[in-house]
């Protein structure tokens, strides 16, 4: 057996010839392609034990290939066999006077069969499937009168013993590299196919950690409306742990209006409605592919369970002391404009007002809040800073009156705001 045992592709040729152009043509090309000869009788064994050792995918000839296959669930590239491999076989045959028995795992060729008519040869053609019918195709031309047998090795050994003379059909070096490339392409494509079901499968599966550990309910819809898919979070807040789409389940998907997205193509952000007795907060997208729009995508949030977490966080943020850093004579500059407008901050800080701090990006927001905090009344108290970015409008809003007491702003585009606010509390709110 070849020694490349690391070989993925192996080569199983009936014949010490088939065997010796092999080798040299994996040689003379570098071929990641092991050799190694086996009769039809042996092939099942030999496979066997080529694919405990790793082996992917053979190269064989027609009989070795029907036997492989029966056994072993491997891909197997056929050496063909054409009229270009029968010449030199068929010149010898015209030279006999006789009868020829051409012997074949299957069908014979039509181009042999009309190459032997032109060349005026006494044809007998057998057929076989196995290696008994072998060798009562090669006693049968023996009756028949046959004077030399044309086939392969296994006819050629039965032949032997009916003391029939044989010529064994040797693969040419065109077909054997045809069968070589065309299973080194094969393997090729097979490795890169099952990296990307590998890669495939690690997305499935990094998705599903994502909607069954994220803090959101997602429910999507396909483009019949009918849910497709649900997290555990979707599940429990929608009242439908056991994973079956009941009727409630559609009405849900119409109360929110996902029946709208999918139709009108447009998402539907910050939205508030009530489901199975909560109060849920919904962002409501569209799937689109190539401008179609083929599904829709639900994701809430428990109204209630968000403002326990927030409160958990300030909680948390205030036992580890969290604090207002900056105060009014860290705001550094000389322009009259900045002087009046801390002038005007110290004024408001010994108030219970609201105050809104509108800016750009970057022009001191933050400090201005802090400062104001540290010199208010409440400076021993938390400063606490929540992302109103995060939260719906609605959702902002239902929050500002329960820290506050009473609406603390609504956005307007284009400007970034922080305020600060005396809550019940004693926490002063920054945005």
């Amino acid at each position: 057996m070849d020694s490349s045992q690391d070989r993925q592709i192996w080569l199983i040729a009936p014949t010490e010839e088939l065997l010796r152009r092999s080798r040299q043509l994996v040689q003379e090309h570098r071929f990641p392609i092991g050799v190694v000869k086996a009769s039809l009788g042996d092939a099942l064994s030999v496979g066997e034990k080529l694919i405990k050792a790793g082996a992917r995918l053979f190269i064989s000839r027609r009989g070795t290939k029907k036997m492989l296959e029966a056994q072993f669930a491997v891909p197997i590239v056929e050496i063909g066999m054409t009229l270009a491999d029968y010449v030199d076989a068929l010149e010898k045959a015209a030279a006999i006077q006789g009868k020829v028995a051409l012997f074949s795992y299957g069908r014979i060729p039509a181009d042999v069969k009309t190459a032997c008519s032109l060349q005026h040869i006494q044809a007998l053609y057998y057929t076989f499937s196995s290696l008994e019918q072998c060798a009562e195709a090669v006693a049968e031309a023996v009756k028949d009168g046959a004077v030399l047998g044309v086939g392969g090795a296994d006819s050629a050994r039965f032949s032997a013993q009916e003391g029939l003379e044989h010529i064994t059909i040797e693969s040419s070096v065109d077909s054997l590299l045809l069968a070589m490339e065309t299973a080194v392409q094969w393997l090729e494509v097979q490795k890169n196919e099952e990296k990307k079901q590998q890669a495939l499968k690690l997305q499935l599966e990094r998705y599903g950690l994502i909607l069954d550990y994220t803090h959101d309910a997602v429910l999507s819809i396909d483009g019949q409306g009918r849910p497709d898919l649900m997290n555990e979070r979707a599940r429990m807040l929608l009242g439908n742990p056991a994973g079956e789409n009941p009727r409630h389940l559609t009405e849900a998907i119409r109360k929110v209006r996902m029946l709208e997205v999918l139709q009108g193509g447009k998402p539907r952000l910050g939205e508030l409605y009530h489901l199975a007795g909560k109060l849920v907060s919904a962002n409501l997208l569209p799937i689109k592919v190539e401008g179609r729009t083929l599904g829709a995508v639900g994701i809430f949030q428990d109204v209630k369970k968000l403002q326990a977490q927030e409160q958990k966080i300030r909680i948390q943020l205030h036992q580890k002391g969290l604090t207002a850093k900056y105060h009014f004579a860290d705001i550094k500059g000389g322009s009259r404009q900045l002087r009046d407008t801390v002038s005007l901050a110290e004024q408001f800080s010994k108030t219970d007002a609201t105050i809104l701090i509108q800016g750009e990006t970057g022009t001191g927001k933050e400090m201005f809040a802090q400062s104001i905090h540290n010199a208010s009344r409440r400076a021993g108290g938390p400063f606490v800073a929540v992302n109103c970015g995060a939260f719906p409008r609605d959702l902002l809003e239902s929050e500002a009156l329960r820290v506050c007491g009473r609406r603390l702003y609504r956005c307007q585009p284009g400007r970034e705001k922080r305020t600060v606010r005396n809550g019940p509390s004693g926490d002063d709110f920054s945005g």
